[in-house]
Parts: structure tokens; C-alpha cells; sequence
């Protein structure tokens, strides 16, 4: 038998064992390892695929010349990368597909591509390896079967072949295609990279280099019909000479045997880096515990934390959990462990001979915390810190636990008719009927069009329902289970049931967990989502919902659907608005055959709280579970042809320009993506191309009347057709901005005068109803119109900052964009100076202007005689920073001419060289002071460059 596997990498990549199934969505295995859940071989992680016919499957058979291996090659900062996969290996009429690098990313993409379209794979006779026929089919991009994926998920149905989600949900991922390529006995496919090393300034030529899986170890047969085939589908100049570079030591001790025509044909890496050589793959800044893995260490990577910088001699096929990544080997630009670094925003570089380094060996050796910071194409920084700094940047990037307050449900009915309500009482109403009908309640105070006479069912009959289930009862012993909590896949098994994951995350789980154990059990009962949705609804309770929608919706035609949309206690809330996480589902008062009813549509919606992508978004948020409950929103269904177009929408109320009672307004800004018909903005079909038209409808501080901007067409519409016209665009906007300020007022109003926000951003759903919507029994057709159906806030959270600084004369929505928050003291012999600032992310919309020049929350003066004088950022006529930069810092602040008597303050200044001028009362008096600085909140990126920035 011949070595497959390299020696060196743990055995359990020989074989799928039931924990490297069940813990494959979990940190310990899919973030320590990319095979995690993989399992078996999952180098890194990639696809096959031919030509058939008319499809076009994205590949070549044969690459002519240099330009177009570059054609399809991925550019990286030391050599070029391009995938393959030989077909019919060992037949003797071997086939190599070259895969187009702008379409491919992983190598198994390509097999699940071709069979999801239909096409055969050339020498795959096993039924497993078949054509697939879906119901959205043809698919043209890789995105689009991701896409179609999620959603095949999201509605319940197994997805088929054998492929998963992996990499915490990032990468759809097919086990049985790295079978085949890797650990198949014969091996029936081949998968490799060429890389080309461009010729070097010192005499080096260029090479072409054949670079198989870290993880695979060929027999001398298997590597020869590699060079063979490979190289003959390669220039022939460059062909001939094609090399194998070894990436492990197995491979390395592997080459050492072969004969001498095969050796001189065989390389290392260590034959390419250029001494000293840097290279950044994925930038970022970020801390951790320095952790040395040498080749032959490679089980390190297994113990990996997310909070470690790893520094390894190899690049391994996977990313482990880390917080950092340097390789001795350069990487190539498909290499598994650099995409993953992408999309996981950590920073990934290679360092000519890191292991060796005396420094990081010594930090490894202590396990020492320190600071990564990357920026392409060679900035690279490694920075010892000290523990108190480390564990205040640890402190800064846990996102803290949130919970709904308990809820005392005495005296709360099943159902509430919102127009009853206002919503000045949404903090008392939102925790008892759910972020949805929240919101709607806004609507309805601001006179928009909304729906008609929409029906809140509170938490109250969900709690029941939990109850009467007896999940209430089995649920707290699933939430602390072990492989519960470390695996997503047995997450969605026991959340959703068999129907949701894989068959071999199924089989290994009922190997492994026996009748009697709470995870079996809820499995076996259909899982949590199936239990809630075959549990009948109590029929007291039943009744009075059925009472109260029949007199809500009586006078509805029978045809006329009703939507039961979720409204989650834990959505649509500051920091955490749960978009798209639960479901709305349709019910009939009298349901004709095949209808779903009222019970039906509650019973699934109650449901959709512990669906998995919700869960998986609270459990990121932090978000106590089972302190959260389902309310309902009910209204009249939208059928699809009454839908003459639908939509999204957002609203701002733009930051000043400025601080002070003389900064203007910003102004307003309407956001309108609008789609023809009833093809869904919000959901659209999986795989669709096409796009909603985009429109924009602004008002400076200076414009008598607001101004449409057409910025992008649908594409449903010839050009030149607008989706929406002038006036209801203009409609839309005075509608919007009653609604948006009218949200702002009546949050502010709970908040201290020093911290009410100046800005909102809220979103909207939107749908243009079609005459006749509803449909009533009369036969009366009410107008075509434009509808609101949903309003919610975009405001980021606050939640990170500290509750001392969370209490400073901050406004909310500064605060909640803040990137630092400082006190500067100024102390002299005459007076002593307190001013806390804030800078702001400009990231974060809408930027509030405080990017740079800080702002100016409110400054304190102590005189020499004992006298306190104050003002607050409210008080201010003007604000200026006359010199400011990185080490230089002035201020001076004017008090409106109305509060300088109560104030008894008329002036601040602070000149960059301590010079002190406080002006109040007639009276100035001037000093000269010693100025300090403290840091009293950092976003976690601020805090480590001021670490930096300290060490310079």
C-alpha cells in the first residue's frame, strides 16, 4: 500500500471520526482546522471540472504560453498560482483542468459546480458522483450555488451530493470530492498548483513548480504521471522543465528516496525565499500570545487559541483558530490558510526564516503577548506588550452578554391592536410584543401609509407554547451540553433536525449519543424547531387569537392571505436588529385545501426563534437565548400580483458640520432600492442577476426643497424607466423624515439634554400596492399607494463602552461611533484644566465629523481658590483644535453668550505648549500648565497603535 498521508500530520485525517464530524463547526475543528469537519483531507480545500458540451465550466485543458498561464493564474507577491485537477489519474489517459483562477477559489468547487449543472465528470462511475438536477438550476457563478445553498437550508431540505457549509459557515465544502483526490485507493483524481517564480534581479530563472496537498505523499508512479501529465499540458519549454516544490517534511523526506532523474526535478521552498523577505497576505492589527510551531510540531496546531500568534515553519492546508498567522514559506495566492485569513480579517504574512528569529523564539518560549500589525506589501510589526495591556485589549474585544430583563406577563394580553397604542410607550411595549410591532407603532403615530389594522400577538402565547412543548424544561440542559456548544453541526442537527445537516454529521452523531441523552432526544423528536412546530396550539388561547383576528380581518375577501411576520424581543434593537434571522409565514382564517391556518403560520413563526442561523447570530451577539421570546405581527398578506414594485429604504438625519451653536445642520438623506414587481429587494431568488433600481433623495442645510439623484436603473426596466417617479420619491422623503425625526424626538426625550443624539438612521420595507389591496368581501378596491410595512433603527451600539464613559455628558450617537475617548489635564499653579474629548469613526454612518478634530464634550476648570466652573458641549458657541496632530494638541472653546453669566465662564483656552487663558465674569486669568493625557475608552485597533505609537 502506498503512503498517502504525510506522516507528520495527525491521524485522524485518515479517517472521518465521529468528533472530527460533530465538532467540525466549532473552534476546536473548523477554526483550528480547515478539515476539521472535513474530516478526511481537506488540503486546501478545492474543485474539478471539464468542458461538456455547450457548458462552460470554467476551465482549460491546455495552457500555451506564459500569458495564458497568467491569464488564469492568481497573482501573489512572490509567485503566480494556478489550480488543477487531473481526471481519469492513473488511466493513462489522464486529463488535466486547468481552473480560471477569477471563478475558482478552492478546488472542489469545480466537482460540485459540473454536477450541480448536470455534467458528468469524466472516470466518476459511482452514483455518488452523478449528475444532480436541482429546481434552480443552471447555475453561472459559484456564488450563486452558495447562494441556492443557504437558502435550500434555510427552508429545511438537505442539500445534495455531500456538501456542507464548513469554516463557520463560510465555504461550501464537498468531503467526497478530497476522498476521491486524496484517499482513494486507486486515486481517481489529481489535484494540484502550478506556481510560477519569476526570474529573479540576482540570476535566478524562472521556474514552474508542481505543488501537491501539505497532507499528500504520492508514490514515485503517482508524482512521475503528475510531472507527465501536467507538463505536457504546459508550454512546451516550460513543461519539460516542470519541478515538484515539497511544502512538509514527510514530502521532504519523501523526495530524499526518489532516483536521481526525480530528485534533480525537486525543490523546497527554501530554494525561492529570498533572505529577509516579507510579504503580507491579509493586513490588520491585532494582539496575542506568541505560539512557535516547527516543522514536526504540527499537532500545536490542533491546541490553538483564538487568541494566539501563530509562527510556523510550514503553511499548513488549514487556518487553526489564531489571532495571527507568519509562515517561513511564503505563500502562494490560492493557499487555503490566505483566503481564510481574508475572510476571517486576521493578519497573514510570511517571514524568511520567523522560526529561526532569536526574538519571537525567546517571546514563544514565554509565550509572550504582543502586537501584530500588517500592511501590504512588507509592513510588518511584531511588538512585545505587557499583561495589564493585554488584558485590557482582551477586555475591549469581548462583546459583553445581553439579555432581556425578565418580564412580569401578569395582566399582558394575547393580542393588542397597535393603533391603540403609541409608540411614546415603545420601552414598556417592545419587550411584550417584539421588535417588529415596535416599530410599526412609529409608523402609525406619523401618519404614514402603513398596513391595514395591523394585529400584535404578544410574547404571552409563545411562552405558553415553549411550555406546553416541554422545551422550557429540556432546553437549559441542551444550551450547556459540551458538543453542543463546541459544534455548529450538531447545533443545526438538534435546532432543525435530520433534514438539516449532512448525512455523515447524522450517522455519527446516532453512533455516538443513545436514546436517554437530551441531545438525542430532541433530535429524535425532530428537533427544536419541529417539536415547536408540532405542538398544538393551547385552544383557549388558540380562540382568543383566531377572536381577535377575525374581528380584525372579518371583513377580508376569503382569498385574502394574512402574514404572520416575527416580531423577536431580540430584534430590531440598538446594536443588535436581527434582519432576516426568523421567518413570516402565511395563514388563512378559512383555509381551503392545502392552506396553512392561523395556528399553522403561529406555530411556525414561534418556531423560527431557534432556527439555526438565529441562534448562531444571538450566540455571536452574546445574546442570552432563552431570556428572548417570539410576539407576532399580523396583517394582510402581499400577493405577487399586487405588488406593482417593492423595496428598502433608508433615512438620515445627517451630523452637524461642526460643534457649537454655530455648526449647521447636515441635512437629510434618502436611500430608495426599489425592484419592479414583486421580485423581492430584500430576499431575491437564489442566483438572480437581477438589480433593484437605486434613487436618492437628498436636502442640505442650504436647499430650499430636496433633489432626486438617479444612481442606478432596475434591471427589469428598459433604460431610461424609473421604478418609482419623481413625486412619490419626494413623497417618500417628507413621509420618511416626519417618521425619522419624530423617532429621534421621542428617544431623546429619555435621555439627559448632554446626551441626545443629533443623528438617526432608520430603515425601511417597503411595498406600492396595486388597486384592490386587500382584497374585501364588499368588492370595494381601495387605491393604488405606496406602503410602509416596517421601520427599524441602524444606530450602532454602544454596549462595548464602559459605563463611566457611557455616563459623561457624551451624546448617544457620538459615543456609539467612537473610536477613543480621552481626558486631557492641564494642571498649573493659578488653574487646572479637565476636558474629555472624543474621536469618531468615520466608517460608521454617518460620520459625525470627529474623525480627526475631536469632539468636545465638556471641560472643567478648578481655580487656585477652591472655585469650580464647568460647561458642557450643549453651552458651546464655537469649538476649535487652532494646532493638532499626532503630537501636538490645542483647544479653544467659546461659551454661548446666553450661558456665559450662569457659567460665569465666557472663554477656555489651552495653547499646544500648555499656555492656560480661562476668560468669565470680566475677569481672565492665565497660567501655565502641565498637560497629560488619559485614555478612558479605545476601540481595540485605537488602543493597540496608541501602544504603538507609545513604543516609537
Amino acid at each position: 500500500m502506498r503512503g498517502r498521508l504525510a506522516s507528520s500530520v495527525p491521524s485522524r485525517l485518515a479517517k472521518l471520526t465521529w468528533l472530527g464530524v460533530l465538532l467540525a463547526g466549532s473552534t476546536l475543528a473548523v477554526s483550528c482546522d480547515g478539515r476539521g469537519r472535513e474530516g478526511e483531507g481537506e488540503g486546501e480545500g478545492e474543485g474539478e471540472g471539464e468542458g461538456e458540451g455547450d457548458f462552460d465550466d470554467h476551465t482549460a485543458g491546455v495552457v500555451g504560453s506564459v500569458d495564458d498561464f497568467d491569464a488564469l493564474a492568481a497573482a501573489g507577491p512572490s509567485s503566480d498560482a494556478l489550480k488543477l485537477v487531473v481526471t481519469r489519474f492513473g488511466s493513462g489517459a489522464e486529463r488535466v483542468h486547468f481552473l480560471d483562477s477569477a471563478f475558482y477559489a478552492l478546488h472542489d468547487q469545480y466537482y460540485w459546480f459540473r454536477l450541480l449543472n448536470g455534467a458528468r465528470i469524466e472516470g466518476l462511475t459511482d452514483p455518488r458522483d452523478a449528475p444532480v438536477t436541482t429546481t434552480h438550476g443552471p447555475f453561472a457563478t459559484i456564488d450563486a450555488v452558495v447562494e441556492w445553498s443557504r437558502a435550500e437550508l434555510a427552508a429545511g431540505r438537505r442539500l445534495p451530493l455531500d456538501l456542507q457549509f464548513v469554516d463557520g459557515g463560510l465555504r461550501l465544502y464537498s468531503p467526497r470530492f478530497y476522498q476521491l483526490a486524496l484517499y482513494n485507493e486507486p486515486r481517481a483524481m489529481g489535484l494540484a498548483t502550478v506556481l510560477r517564480f519569476p526570474a529573479r534581479d540576482d540570476g535566478t530563472p524562472e521556474r514552474f513548480a508542481l505543488e501537491l496537498e501539505f497532507q499528500d505523499l504520492p508514490t514515485e508512479a503517482e508524482l512521475r504521471t503528475f510531472l507527465r501529465v501536467v507538463g505536457d499540458a504546459l508550454p512546451a519549454a516550460t513543461g519539460s522543465q516542470l519541478l515538484w516544490i515539497t511544502r512538509s517534511a514527510p514530502q521532504e523526506d519523501f523526495a530524499a528516496t526518489l532516483p536521481a532523474d526525480l530528485r534533480a526535478r525537486t525543490i523546497s521552498f527554501a530554494d525561492v525565499v529570498v533572505p529577509g523577505a516579507r510579504e503580507v497576505y491579509s493586513e490588520g492589527l491585532t494582539a496575542g500570545r506568541v505560539l512557535v510551531v516547527r516543522r514536526g510540531e504540527e499537532d500545536k496546531l490542533l491546541q490553538a487559541r483564538s487568541t494566539d500568534v501563530l509562527i510556523v515553519d510550514d503553511v499548513p492546508d488549514f487556518l487553526p483558530a489564531c489571532a495571527a498567522l507568519l509562515t517561513s514559506q511564503p505563500q502562494t495566492a490560492l493557499a487555503h490558510v490566505n483566503l481564510l485569513a481574508r475572510n476571517r480579517g486576521i493578519p497573514n504574512a510570511f517571514v524568511a526564516g520567523a522560526v529561526d528569529d532569536a526574538n519571537l523564539d525567546q517571546l514563544g518560549r514565554v509565550r509572550a503577548p504582543v502586537i501584530v500589525r500588517a500592511h501590504a506589501p512588507d509592513d510588518l510589526v511584531v511588538q512585545a506588550i505587557g499583561e495589564d495591556d493585554f488584558a485590557t485589549w482582551r477586555t475591549l474585544t469581548t462583546v459583553p452578554p445581553t439579555a432581556v430583563p425578565p418580564i412580569d406577563l401578569a395582566g399582558v394580553a394575547p393580542t393588542y391592536d397597535l393603533a391603540t397604542l403609541s409608540f411614546a410607550d415603545v420601552d414598556a411595549l417592545r419587550p411584550i410584543l417584539g421588535g417588529k410591532s415596535a416599530g410599526l407603532l412609529a409608523l402609525l403615530d406619523a401618519g404614514v401609509v402603513t398596513v391595514d389594522r395591523p394585529l400584535a400577538v404578544s410574547i404571552v402565547p409563545y411562552v405558553e407554547h415553549l411550555r406546553a412543548s416541554g422545551l422550557d424544561a429540556r432546553l437549559p440542559a441542551m444550551l450547556v451540553d459540551a458538543t453542543f456548544v463546541g459544534s455548529a453541526d450538531v447545533r443545526r442537527l438538534v435546532l432543525e433536525g435530520e433534514a438539516a445537516v449532512a448525512a455523515d454529521v447524522r450517522d455519527a452523531f446516532f453512533d455516538n449519543y443513545s436514546p436517554g441523552h437530551v441531545l438525542r432526544d430532541l433530535v429524535d423528536d425532530g428537533g427544536v424547531v419541529g417539536i415547536l412546530r408540532a405542538t398544538p396550539v393551547a385552544p383557549a388561547t388558540l380562540a382568543a387569537i383566531e377572536a381577535a383576528v377575525a374581528d380584525h380581518f372579518g371583513r377580508y375577501a376569503p382569498e385574502q392571505a394574512l402574514r404572520f411576520r416575527s416580531s423577536s424581543n431580540v430584534e430590531d434593537a440598538e446594536g443588535f436588529n436581527g434582519a432576516g434571522l426568523y421567518t413570516s409565514n402565511t395563514g388563512f382564517l378559512q383555509p381551503g385545501p392545502g392552506q396553512p391556518s392561523v395556528a399553522d403560520a403561529l406555530r411556525a413563526t414561534w418556531a423560527s426563534y431557534w432556527g439555526s442561523e438565529a441562534f448562531e447570530e444571538r450566540r455571536l451577539a452574546q445574546v442570552d437565548h432563552r431570556s428572548g421570546s417570539m410576539g407576532v405581527l399580523v396583517h394582510a398578506g402581499f400577493p405577487n400580483d399586487m405588488e406593482r414594485n417593492n423595496g428598502v429604504a433608508t433615512f438620515t438625519v445627517l451630523a452637524r458640520r461642526g460643534q457649537g451653536t454655530q455648526a449647521p445642520s447636515g441635512g437629510f438623506v434618502l436611500e430608495v432600492n426599489q425592484q419592479q414587481g414583486s421580485w423581492s429587494v430584500t430576499n431575491p431568488p437564489p442566483g438572480s442577476n437581477h438589480r433593484p433600481a437605486i434613487d436618492r433623495v437628498l436636502q442640505g442645510p442650504d436647499d430650499d426643497a430636496p433633489r432626486i439623484e438617479r444612481v442606478a436603473g432596475s434591471t427589469l426596466l428598459p433604460a431610461g424607466q424609473h421604478v418609482l417617479n419623481d413625486a412619490t420619491l419626494r413623497t417618500m422623503f417628507d413621509d420618511a423624515r416626519r417618521l425619522t425625526e419624530r423617532w429621534l424626538g421621542t428617544i431623546d426625550a429619555r435621555l439627559p439634554v448632554s446626551q441626545r443624539r443629533s443623528t438617526l438612521t432608520l430603515d425601511f420595507e417597503t411595498r406600492f400596492v396595486e388597486p384592490g389591496w386587500p382584497a374585501l368581501r364588499s368588492g370595494l378596491q381601495r387605491p393604488a399607494r405606496l406602503v410602509w410595512k416596517q421601520a427599524r433603527t441602524l444606530e450602532p451600539s454602544a454596549a462595548r463602552v464602559p459605563e463611566a464613559v457611557a455616563q459623561q455628558p457624551l451624546p448617544r450617537d457620538v459615543l456609539a461611533r467612537a473610536r477613543r475617548v480621552e481626558r486631557r489635564t492641564c494642571a498649573g499653579p493659578q488653574v487646572s484644566v479637565s476636558v474629555v474629548e472624543a474621536v469618531t469613526d468615520e466608517a460608521l454612518f454617518p460620520d459625525m465629523g470627529f474623525a480627526t478634530t475631536p469632539f468636545v464634550s465638556f471641560v472643567i476648570v478648578d481655580l487656585a481658590d477652591g472655585a469650580r466652573r464647568s460647561a458642557v458641549h450643549t453651552a458651546y458657541a464655537s469649538v476649535e483644535h487652532p494646532v493638532l496632530d499626532d503630537q501636538r494638541w490645542s483647544l479653544d472653546v467659546a461659551v454661548d453668550p446666553t450661558r456665559q453669566a450662569t457659567l460665569r465662564l465666557s472663554r477656555i483656552a489651552i495653547d499646544e505648549a500648555g499656555g492656560v487663558v480661562v476668560e468669565g465674569e470680566g475677569a481672565v486669568v492665565t497660567d501655565q500648565a502641565t498637560c497629560a493625557r488619559e485614555v478612558l475608552f479605545a476601540a481595540p485597533a485605537d488602543f493597540l497603535q496608541a501602544l504603538l505609537d507609545e513604543q516609537r
